[in-house]
C-alpha cells in the first residue's frame, strides 16, 4: 500500500449500530466512518449515548443490531482482544480509582500490560518519552493519588499512548482539569493526529475543539448531525442537539457557542 494509501485507509466504520441495556435503547442506527489520521469530536447533552458509543467500540458492549468494523474487520467476539489491543482508552477521570498508592511510572506501565503475551518488555526509554509529551516526566516517582486532577488525567492518557495505539478513544478529557493541563492534552492530540493516529474524544464542551476536529458527531441516541465544524457547528444543529437557547459567534477566525442548559 502507498504511503497516500494508507493515509487514507479506513480505520473505523459502523453501520447502523443499535446498542440497548436491556429495554432501554441507548444508541440507534449509529453510523458513520473514519478514516487514519482523523480526529472525531463527539458531542451531545447527558444520556446521549456518548460513553455507550466508546464502549461499543472497544467491543465492551454487543450491538443489538449492525456492525462494527475496525482496520476492516467486522467486530466480534473471535478478535475483539486483538483488536482492541490496537487502541487506547482513557476512561472519565471520575470513574478510576483516584487514590490508588501506585506512582506514576507503574499506572503508566499498566497500558503497555495487555498488550502482548509475556514475556512483556517495556524499555524506560518508552515510558519517560511518553510521560514527557505530556509534561509530566518530572511526577514519574510521585504517588498518582497525590497529583491535582488535571495531572491525574495526563497520566491517564500516557497509560494509554504507551502501548502506541492506532485508534485513541478519550471519554470527557477535559472534565475537572485545569487551563494548562487542556493545552497540553489538545497540543499532544493535534501532533498525535498529525502521525497518523485516528482520535474520537467525548466531550460536554465543543468550544476548544473547533481548531483540533476534523470531524463532530452531534448526538441524541440517534445521529442528528456528523460533518466539519464549518457544515454543523451552527445555532440550528446546537438546538436540535440540546434542545436548548444557543448562540453561535466567530472571533479571531474560530467559531464559538454559547449553549443556555448545557446539560438539558
Amino acid at each position: 500500500m502507498s504511503v497516500a494509501a494508507a493515509a487514507e485507509a479506513e480505520v473505523l466504520k459502523l453501520e447502523e449500530v443499535t446498542v440497548a441495556y436491556g429495554d432501554t435503547v441507548a444508541l440507534e442506527n449509529v453510523s458513520f466512518s473514519l478514516h487514519r489520521g482523523h480526529f472525531l469530536c463527539v458531542a451531545g447533552p447527558n444520556g446521549a449515548g456518548k460513553t455507550t458509543l466508546l464502549r461499543a467500540i472497544l467491543g465492551l458492549l454487543k450491538p443489538r443490531s449492525g456492525g462494527i468494523y475496525v482496520f476492516g474487520e467486522r467486530l466480534t467476539r473471535r478478535n475483539v482482544l486483538r483488536m482492541r489491543r490496537r487502541m487506547g482508552y482513557v476512561p472519565q477521570l471520575d470513574a478510576v480509582e483516584r487514590d490508588v498508592p501506585v506512582l506514576v511510572e507503574g499506572v503508566v506501565r499498566m497500558g503497555f500490560l495487555p498488550l502482548q503475551r509475556p514475556p512483556r518488555v517495556l524499555r524506560r526509554a518508552d515510558v519517560t518519552e511518553t510521560l514527557e509529551l505530556l509534561h509530566i516526566g518530572e511526577l514519574r516517582s510521585k504517588s498518582f493519588s497525590q497529583l491535582s486532577g488535571g495531572q491525574q488525567q495526563r497520566v491517564l492518557i500516557a497509560r494509554a499512548l504507551v502501548r502506541n495505539p492506532e485508534i485513541l478513544l478519550l471519554d470527557e478529557p477535559f472534565s475537572g482539569v485545569d487551563p494548562l493541563s487542556q493545552q497540553i492534552i489538545l497540543k499532544t492530540l493535534h501532533s498525535l493526529k498529525k502521525c497518523g493516529t485516528t482520535i474520537i474524544l467525548v466531550t460536554h464542551d465543543i468550544n476548544p475543539l473547533f481548531r483540533f476536529a476534523d470531524h463532530f458527531l452531534f448526538l441524541r441516541r440517534r445521529v442528528v448531525a456528523f460533518g466539519d465544524a464549518s457544515t454543523v457547528f451552527d445555532e440550528d444543529t446546537l438546538r436540535r442537539v440540546y434542545g436548548a437557547d444557543v448562540r453561535v459567534f466567530t472571533a479571531d477566525g474560530e467559531k464559538y457557542a454559547a449553549i443556555g442548559d448545557y446539560h438539558a
